[in-house]
């Protein structure tokens, strides 16, 4: 159900900065020590958070700390913004993975983009990777030895490869392509990426309101399962599709699920040990009048609220431990 808190005390500003372009995205590291932020200008400027988010850093009078790292996701002259920006981590957790985008989506050269390993101690790029389209989508393994990159090619062809980065290697150990939409819309991008705890499974979120699901061991052979949201809404926009996906598991961990968010204005959770055509398949822990614009899963066992939506008509919602059937949110 929805709940409404009252706010204590209202929010103020610790500190801002002037960046070169605008901003696209920021990521934390997973230690959380750094975070990067990429700009539509092709760079990444990497800072430490303590510098960033301790009051005392900055005064009125003296400027932001410079970022400890800048880094360039694609040749000067390419005209590339930043896309997927990712941290590895355990034995990785010094790389950084960037992907570029072309400003023109329908320019020549719209298809193309640079994929690079970054050394962010060093501050150099480690090895490009073998990917030469337009990126889409990335994901790096719990244990940081893998990376999944996702690209959009000529006639709406998605490659997704795997890459051995332990290894610093830039050549992909195994490759396919998505397969094509089934719905109305002709043509798609993959959202959101993401593995599950144990690094065997990866679920693909993407733009025609469906949710792939891919065993990595045997990627060439297709996904094992699609999960999809309600139709299309047939009148205005086509909207955005998926936009996000994540997993779930149980307190003893035996259970796992991957919840979505559509653009049916739900958020829904799946289980990949049943067939997808299950009608117990998709059962929706929140709806929204409008499309669903992102979702955050707490941790309720960390006192964290379960979840977080927000939709794309403006609304914020909280979510207690209850779904709208009255049953905990697991």
């Amino acid at each position: 159900m929805e709940v409404s808190e009252s706010i204590t005390s209202a929010p103020r500003m610790m500190n801002s900065m002037t960046l070169g372009d605008v901003a696209q995205d920021l990521v934390h590291s997973f230690d959380g020590a750094n975070i990067a932020v990429s700009c539509r200008d092709g760079t990444v400027s990497v800072f430490k958070t303590m510098k960033l988010f301790t009051p005392l850093t900055w005064s009125r009078t003296t400027p932001p700390p410079d970022p400890e790292t800048k880094l360039h996701v694609a040749p000067p002259n390419a005209d590339h913004a930043a896309g997927t920006v990712l941290w590895g981590r355990g034995p990785t957790e010094r790389f950084m993975y960037t992907s570029s985008e072309a400003h023109d989506s329908d320019g020549a050269g719209k298809d193309q983009g640079f994929h690079r390993a970054h050394d962010i101690s060093r501050g150099r790029v480690l090895f490009p990777f073998s990917a030469n389209e337009s990126g889409d989508a990335g994901a790096v393994s719990p244990d940081g030895s893998t990376y999944v990159l996702i690209t959009c090619g000529e006639n709406n062809q998605h490659p997704i490869r795997l890459y051995d980065v332990a290894r610093k290697s830039g050549h992909a150990i195994a490759e396919t392509t998505l397969e094509p939409s089934a719905s109305q819309v002709a043509t798609f991008e993959a959202t959101t990426a993401t593995f599950s705890s144990e690094g065997r499974l990866l679920a693909v979120a993407r733009s025609d309101n469906v949710v792939h699901m891919y065993d990595i061991r045997a990627l060439t052979k297709g996904p094992l399962a699609a999960f999809r949201h309600e139709e299309l809404d047939a009148v205005g926009s086509t909207g955005y599709g998926a936009v996000h996906a994540c997993w779930v598991e149980g307190r003893d961990r035996r259970r796992v699920g991957i919840v979505s968010g559509g653009n049916d204005g739900c958020v829904r959770v799946w289980d990949p040990s049943i067939a997808s055509s299950d009608k117990s398949q998709g059962k929706v822990l929140a709806r929204t009048e409008f499309d669903v614009a992102y979702f955050a899963m707490g941790d309720m066992w960390m006192g964290e609220k379960p979840l977080v939506l927000g939709h794309c008509g403006g609304g914020l919602y909280v979510y207690d431990h209850l779904d709208a059937d009255g049953l905990p949110i697991c």
